[in-house]
């Protein structure tokens, strides 16, 4: 996992990259709904809220948040925030 900060004219840049199986692109914007998760819950043990809790947040301060991924590279979220 990596963590990186970037510091724009505008907004708080963060990065946090994983080397996982990656989202492949038709579920990158699933992930951030309620309950949703890729895998099969007997399969992984999600409740499926994590994400959209996050997005709820960075959102609610006037922030975004993206994935940058392709199936089976990793991925990386990308968030920010206004200063």
């Amino acid at each position: 996992m990596e963590f990186l900060y970037q510091e724009l004219d505008d907004f708080h840049e963060f990065t946090i990259r994983d080397n996982g199986p990656g989202i492949s692109e038709k579920y990158q914007e699933k992930v951030f709904g309620v309950f949703q998760t890729i895998e099969a819950r007997d399969i992984i043990e999600s409740a499926g809220i994590g994400l959209s809790i996050v997005k709820k947040i960075i959102e609610g301060k006037n922030g975004k948040i993206a994935i940058d991924s392709n199936f089976k590279e990793g991925a990386s979220f990308v968030f920010n925030f206004p200063k």
